[in-house]
């Protein structure tokens, strides 16, 4: 079993599509799923390393009253990158609100929210001689 795709619902389709795609970097892909999916208008297949973030508009697709609350904090998606103060710093250039950087024993890592609240997190990891990987 190998996981492959995460799916969002999401109250603001536009903004995001927009995050994700803009901010973040994921590459949109070209599927056509066909009815009731509309690609980049209600729905959107993005694509990062080898896990495929799809995006569900929740008028169309949901109940938008389960898109509150806990459930937003139930979950963290996380990125892996080469080099976290870099990538933090790219990603605040784009107007994402990042927490200050943790380093940690194993390496180091810093959380942000998407702008509905999603959890999300980059980090990266030191190997056993202390450099990152």
């Amino acid at each position: 079993m190998s996981l492959c795709q995460v799916n969002l619902f999401v109250d603001d389709f536009q903004t995001m599509v927009s995050f994700y795609r803009d901010a973040l970097g994921f590459e949109a892909s070209d599927v056509d799923p066909g009815a009731p999916c509309i690609p980049m208008v209600n729905w959107a297949s993005l694509r990062t390393g080898a896990v495929t973030i799809e995006l569900f508009d929740g008028k169309t697709f949901w109940d938008r009253r389960l898109l509150r609350g806990a459930n937003r904090d139930a979950l963290q998606l996380c990125f892996i990158v080469d080099n976290v103060e870099r990538e933090r710093e790219r990603l605040q250039g784009s107007g994402v609100d990042c927490d200050p950087i943790v380093v940690e024993g194993w390496g180091s890592y810093a959380s942000f929210r998407d702008p509905e609240g999603n959890w999300l997190q980059i980090y990266e990891v030191l190997d056993q001689a202390g450099a990152t990987r």
